[in-house]
């Protein structure tokens, strides 16, 4: 889905973004973890630099690719998952 949506944006105007949030997870025993919480409806979980490499030749916005809870913080603090948690990251067509 995130290939095809990536090649919506090279064919769009420049500045289009593309926003990417994904699962993380090194490891089979994550990998399981999230499937059997989700009861089997949850895609692939996959390494930083797989998720990096949806972004091809997009400019990334600074942040860059970070985890979800320190995207833009608010102020807040949001615990984190030991296990697994989300990489998030925005680019833009340049």
């Amino acid at each position: 889905m995130v290939v095809k949506r990536r090649r919506r944006i090279r064919a769009g105007e420049p500045g289009t973004r593309l926003l990417i949030a994904r699962a993380h997870g090194d490891d089979h025993v994550t990998a399981r973890f999230i499937l059997e919480s989700t009861g089997g409806h949850w895609g692939r979980v996959r390494s930083r630099e797989e998720v990096a490499g949806f972004f091809g030749d997009l400019e990334v916005v600074p942040p860059g690719l970070v985890k979800g809870t320190e995207w833009h913080p608010d102020g807040r603090e949001e615990p984190d998952s030991p296990d697994w948690f989300e990489y998030g990251g925005v680019a833009r067509k340049p």
